[in-house]
């Protein structure tokens, strides 16, 4: 006989519906909302970097404007349109969630989980088969093992009640985790959109996304100690049997104790959790930083393309440093026959004798 729980894909599956029309309507409701104040924020933002760029108070100010533009475009993106962040920021986060649970929480089956509580249903379904296993045995005692029979049916309903005290704690833990980061992510455009105003604002993103990782971290330790716990239980009650020194009130007290452990290994992964995730937040790097990181390369090969010389300017015949391109526009290239010119002429003009006295050696 084999016992198998979908109690939590159930119950998870029935809030599941009513969280993702929350975070669906809320997203567009914050979006809706915030569209107008971002968008005058940026005609603002943009305003004041071109009367900066005119006052001269940033250098190389095209390609600063230029790399502000795509980053304006890309998180606005985002931020500002309830499909794309709906299909690219929420459903990569869920798969996340999903996906480290699962990953976390290793049966040996080979079987891919489609949701988190699907990996607590797991374990209770391990636990379920432990007591399975004992009901069977005890169907399999004569009459003459009645002591025998009673006993493996005990132990069957300790296992029973052992699995209970130790899912459904871990399974609202992971259900509130799941209701709050579902506020997250509807909210979660605002937090998106301040990206777009540099670390000033860029901060409260990290912290928005920190906290996000803290849910998703909580839910996969709980589902990975949970696992584990269950196999302690299989490892337990696999060859249990009574001995002269050993009655059923023993086992049942040990059963009981090792649910307990589980139990408090369960609540010390939930802070482990908010430790990991805390420690991705409060560390060094961040996700823009990463972001940084990855445009180094492109700026090394910008670099290489477009590089920083110094040239005798056509026009005014002092020595200019900008880009290579930057030259090229002004005229201050060798393929230009007038700026040939003019460094022919100048050619070993200020060579000569010394005027206005002598030097001696």
């Amino acid at each position: 006989m084999t016992m198998e729980s979908n109690f939590y894909e159930w119950v998870g599956g029935s809030i599941d519906v009513v969280l993702n029309d929350y975070v669906q309507l809320m997203a567009q409701t914050v979006i809706g909302d915030f569209s107008v104040l971002l968008a005058l924020s940026g005609a603002l933002f943009f305003m004041t970097m071109g009367l900066l760029s005119v006052g001269g108070f940033i250098e190389q100010p095209l390609p600063h404007l230029f790399k502000i533009a795509i980053k304006w475009a890309f998180i606005g993106a985002l931020a500002l349109n309830a499909n794309t962040y709906l299909g690219w920021v929420v459903e990569a986060i869920r798969g996340l969630e999903v996906g480290l649970a699962d990953a976390f929480s290793p049966n040996g089956k080979g079987a891919t989980a489609t949701s988190v509580y699907q990996v607590i249903d797991r374990a209770m379904t391990d636990g379920f088969e432990i007591a399975s296993d004992l009901l069977a045995r005890a169907g399999r005692r004569g009459v003459t093992e009645i002591g025998m029979m009673c006993y493996d049916l005990l132990m069957a309903g300790t296992m029973l009640v052992a699995t209970f005290l130790i899912t459904l704690p871990a399974g609202a833990m992971i259900i509130t985790s799941k209701v709050l980061m579902s506020f997250l992510l509807g909210c979660g455009p605002i937090f998106i959109a301040m990206l777009l105003f540099g670390q000033m604002t860029g901060k409260w993103f990290d912290q928005w996304f920190a906290q996000v990782m803290n849910y998703i971290m909580q839910s996969a330790a709980i589902t990975s100690v949970l696992t584990l716990g269950m196999k302690f239980f299989t490892t337990m009650l696999t060859d249990i049997q009574p001995t002269a020194g050993n009655g059923p009130a023993t086992d049942m007290l040990e059963v009981l104790a090792l649910s307990g452990i589980v139990l408090y290994m369960v609540y010390q992964a939930s802070s482990l959790g908010s430790q990991l995730a805390g420690g991705l937040s409060s560390s060094a790097i961040t996700l823009r930083q990463m972001a940084q990181a990855a445009i180094n390369p492109a700026k090394a090969v910008y670099n290489a393309v477009n590089p920083m010389t110094t040239r005798r300017d056509l026009q005014s015949g002092m020595m200019t440093s900008a880009r290579a391109a930057n030259h090229w526009v002004a005229g201050n290239t060798a393929w230009n026959p007038a700026y040939r010119q003019h460094v022919m002429q100048n050619l070993g003009r200020n060579w000569g004798k010394a005027r206005g006295g002598k030097v001696s050696s």
